[in-house]
């Protein structure tokens, strides 16, 4: 069976910044952020669809769960959420 290959993530300083500031405030809150947090982490800086994709996947991947507001599940924004966007992938979004 073939293993499934891992998409190499490369963000920008400033968005590494960012994931960097989701994870230690994740540290002081058990572990998770919600999709609120991120979105104020990233208030002042544009983002395409695919960025705010990567960014989501850098975040779980340093093992930080991301809920919704409601503190529910994890969501899958970063992989399903995006066709609400416009879904072109190249549309900058300031959040």
């Amino acid at each position: 069976m073939a293993k499934k290959k891992s998409k190499a993530v490369a963000l920008s300083a400033e968005l590494e910044e960012v994931v960097e500031s989701i994870v230690k405030g994740a540290a002081k809150t058990g572990g998770s952020v919600t999709e609120d947090d991120i979105q104020v982490a990233l208030a002042e800086i544009d983002v395409t669809d695919e960025e705010l994709s990567d960014l989501y996947d850098a975040v779980r991947a340093k093992g930080v769960d991301i809920t919704t507001a409601g503190g529910g599940a994890p969501t899958g924004l970063a992989r399903a959420g995006h066709a609400s966007h416009g879904g072109g992938g190249e549309t900058p979004h300031r959040r």
